[in-house]
């Protein structure tokens, strides 16, 4: 029972329960309302949502929390020395020019930059470009983002934690499970995958999920050192998930153009490449979250042999080489599975290690 219950938390830690967080910070910012000013803290419900709805795990949360604050120190900082020159109207167009001129350069590439410029933007508006300005209102602004920041924080960190690890481990059982269903439908049932609206958004979860997996890595290092040291074996396991896909789809396409070119040797080959992915079904199932893989051996040994005897039907055909080429692909990409999926394994039960 203790099992099912762990297995059940795992699986709402991203939902469920971060939507009991969601609600607690809520009410704990709203408690902290009524010891501020009237018109100024709601500012401190709006920085819960802004980081509580974006990110729920720590790490991450705690890297938007620093842009949010330095997006607000700096968007205040310029409405602060805005509101310090006389209010005339060329005035205030050459304090937005410079202001936006700033905030867009900061912004240049693909960076964390881009969301304080906009905050800061946003900031700078609020502040000097109000009827009443006054340093008084900057003030209370830096305060309640704040304080909705160590809100945030305090429950993320305290109340059912999500770090990076236990983060990467969800994300990666959940794309263990799409690549199944990928796999499935594509070689098991021979659906075409190209024709078909629910493996091409399938395709596209998978990748999303691999490039969620990097961005979960990123926020490690705003927590322990010890997350920090698994950062190799984490960017080790997106490389073997990414490889075995890759390889999954070259397979497919391999066969969709050797029915067309040999036809005879995939007709053969195809029951062959049926039992494999099969086996492979087996093996991705076997990874569950904090769960070690139990039957590791038995599944790679079996991958090893449907290799093998795929191979070996295929030895029984005496064609020219150049016909031979794309089944032969197919045998070798079926043998650089077999070494991903046993890297893969090996690094997973690795992570999982408390």
């Amino acid at each position: 029972m203790n099992s099912k219950l762990r297995q059940y938390y795992y699986e709402h830690q991203e939902n469920t329960i971060h939507t009991l967080k969601y609600v607690l910070a809520f009410l704990l910012g709203y408690g902290a309302m009524q010891f501020l000013p009237d018109g100024k803290s709601q500012w401190v419900i709006i920085t819960i949502a802004v980081l509580m709805g974006s990110q729920n795990i720590i790490g991450l949360q705690v890297n938007r929390a620093l842009l949010r604050l330095l997006g607000t120190i700096v968007g205040a900082a310029l409405g602060l020395l805005a509101i310090t020159l006389p209010h005339t109207p060329y005035l205030v167009i050459g304090s937005i020019i410079v202001a936006s001129v700033f905030f867009s350069i900061i912004t240049y590439g693909e960076n964390d930059l881009n969301y304080v410029g906009t905050l800061g933007m946003a900031t700078f508006a609020m502040i000097a470009l109000t009827n009443t300005p006054s340093y008084l209102d900057a003030g209370f602004r830096v305060i309640d983002i704040i304080l909705g920041i160590l809100i945030s924080l305090f429950v993320s960190k305290f109340i059912f934690p999500l770090n990076s690890r236990r983060a990467f481990v969800i994300a990666t059982a959940r794309n263990c499970k799409q690549l199944h269903a990928f796999i499935y439908q594509v070689f098991i049932e021979g659906i075409e995958r190209r024709s078909n609206t629910e493996l091409v958004q399938l395709d596209a979860k998978i990748s999303k999920t691999l490039f969620k997996q990097r961005q979960i890595i990123k926020g490690m290092r705003y927590e322990s050192f010890r997350q920090n040291i698994l950062k190799q074996e984490l960017l080790l396991v997106i490389r073997y998930q990414r490889a075995i896909f890759h390889y999954i789809l070259f397979i497919d396409t391999a066969v969709s153009d050797g029915k067309r070119n040999t036809p005879i040797i995939m007709a053969t080959l195809a029951p062959y490449i049926k039992d494999y992915m099969a086996i492979l079904i087996e093996l991705l199932s076997d990874i569950e979250i904090e769960q070690p893989a139990t039957d590791k051996d038995k599944h790679l040994n079996a991958l090893k042999d449907k290799q093998i005897t795929a191979s070996k039907a295929l030895d029984a055909f005496n064609l020219e080489e150049e016909k031979h080429q794309q089944a032969d692909a197919i045998a070798f990409t079926m043998n650089r599975i077999n070494h991903c999926c046993n890297q893969l394994l090996a690094t997973w039960d690795r992570i999982i290690q408390p």
